[in-house]
């Protein structure tokens, strides 16, 4: 063998080298933008969540203010929430001194939905109606929102 040959050998294993870099370079880049598209494709999903959210339930009237439909007015019945909207509506009406109609609604809406402390008996009461009628309890919650709205605005308004 003469002095060269093991030139012959080393040109092929750099080139290979030199291949698998390259690739490894643009593999990276790809992974990048699939990362961009799926970080895209999850803000969009979140927005089209939000959109979903907004769209009216079949125990809202849209319009405004938020009415009740036949289907919600069951709901409310089902519940008993005007009896329960007469007897948490003075709690609220001082939280609610000051504030447009719109924003009582707002005030009246998050209390029922989250800051409302229920025994067991008024969940599984609550759970009950939601599940034989196919919604949410927080449907059934923003059916009780809504009567306590009207509530407060009657008797703040006496």
């Amino acid at each position: 063998m003469n002095n060269t040959s093991w030139l012959w050998l080393l040109s092929p294993i750099v080139l290979l080298l030199i291949a698998i870099v390259g690739a490894t370079w643009k593999l990276g880049a790809w992974k990048g933008g699939v990362d961009k598209a799926l970080e895209g494709l999850h803000k969009a999903i979140k927005r089209l969540d939000k959109k979903i959210d907004a769209l009216p339930t079949p125990a809202f009237a849209s319009g405004s203010p938020l009415r009740l439909t036949e289907f919600g007015e069951k709901l409310s019945r089902e519940i008993q929430a005007k009896e329960w909207a007469a007897a948490l509506a003075p709690a609220l009406i001082e939280k609610c001194e000051g504030n447009v109609p719109y924003e009582v609604q707002e005030i009246c809406i998050e209390y029922a939905k989250a800051e409302l402390h229920l025994s067991t008996d008024e969940d599984a009461r609550l759970k009950h109606c939601a599940f034989e009628n196919g919604v949410t309890v927080e449907i059934v919650r923003q059916v009780l929102g809504i009567e306590l709205r009207d509530e407060v605005l009657a008797k703040r308004n006496a």
